[in-house]
């Protein structure tokens, strides 16, 4: 991979604007027999009108955790969201009530789920639970939702969708399954689409015909914005606009994807992009990697959460939790390598 991505981007519209979601100071924590889990702790996340942001980040960084805060499908218990604001279009979804976030939950806000078998029902047809989603909201007939259903699934990409309707999620493949929660995500057009992990399961072909599929919807009126889960650097290098490094419960960097892959300040970020493979470097080289592991959710550091694997720790960094600091125009840091204002 390149430094640069590839794909040339206009600055969107609403990025500048009032934000179409932010987050505040997001902290949701599980009950677990070996104590309070911090799985997020003060995240901060800006998403504008017309925007792809990238969430990444090693498993267990906070990334669907934060996701699944934002629609509050936090398993409760043992997950329980303790503070901070999700404002969504100026409203703070923490504060409504459960009927006001179900009207929310597929017509305004999407998300399509990691583990297509496990949110699929499996004593529904597919047909049924993709109709289920229109009527629910009292978006069309059920002709015209079971239309609509048909279309979606010709554009994600299932073949013969009309004879698939009727087939249960046991009878399609791990990656037919995948294409049918995309199509249910995107059937009512939401604002903002959550995408977890939407192509894991897909081949590459597919995977950009998805990917294409997402920014259509984007590109649909301008205003909707998608935030986009993965681990994998080259598909936000082709498809966001900015992006969010998690680590440890908390946003450690984010910054316009250019800036981002160009000059990284974080040295967990800097890690895990000198961890990718090479076409245009030396044939011989060996991948960098990380050093250690994640540690323990429930004895996660008191400073820097990536103190016990940075290599440019120094006194500081283990009893002081850094800030998170703007070092350049839009490319924040939460480091004690970037001092914030005195």
């Amino acid at each position: 991979m390149s430094d640069e991505p590839a794909r040339t981007r206009q600055q969107p519209a609403g990025a500048t604007a009032e934000p179409l979601l932010e987050i505040r100071g997001l902290r949701t924590y599980f009950s677990t027999e070996a104590g309070e889990a911090k799985a997020v702790d003060g995240v901060d996340l800006r998403i504008g009108r017309g925007e792809v942001v990238g969430l990444v980040g090693e498993s267990g960084s906070g990334k669907s955790v934060t996701a699944l805060s934002v629609l509050r499908l936090i398993p409760d218990p043992p997950g329980h969201i303790v503070g901070g604001q999700v404002l969504f279009k100026g409203r703070d979804l923490l504060t409504l009530s459960w009927e006001e976030m179900r009207a929310i939950r597929g017509r305004e806000i999407s998300m399509i789920f990691q583990e297509p078998m496990t949110s699929l029902n499996p004593v529904f047809t597919i047909g049924m639970q993709l109709v289920e989603v229109m009527q629910a909201h009292g978006a069309a007939a059920e002709a015209d939702a079971g239309r609509r259903a048909i279309e979606m699934l010709t554009r994600v990409g299932i073949p013969d969708a009309a004879s698939r309707m009727s087939q249960y999620p046991h009878e399609l493949s791990g990656g037919m399954r995948q294409r049918v929660m995309i199509a249910i995500a995107l059937m009512l057009n939401p604002s903002l689409l959550i995408a977890d992990e939407p192509t894991t399961a897909l081949d590459v072909t597919i995977q950009a015909q998805i990917l294409d599929l997402m920014l259509d919807l984007r590109d649909a009126d301008g205003e909707s914005a998608i935030l986009l889960i993965t681990h994998n650097l080259a598909v936000v290098a082709q498809t966001c606009d900015r992006v969010a490094v998690m680590y440890g419960g908390k946003v450690q960097e984010a910054a316009p994807v250019e800036a981002l892959f160009r000059e990284p300040r974080h040295p967990y970020t800097q890690g895990l992009l000198a961890s990718l493979p090479r076409v245009d470097g030396e044939r011989a080289r060996r991948l960098t990697t990380i050093p250690g592991s994640v540690p323990d959710i429930h004895a996660l550091p008191v400073g820097c959460k990536f103190v016990t694997r940075c290599t440019r720790r120094f006194e500081p960094c283990a009893g002081i939790e850094p800030e998170l600091v703007e070092v350049a125009p839009g490319h924040q840091v939460r480091c004690h390598l970037y001092p914030g204002p005195s």
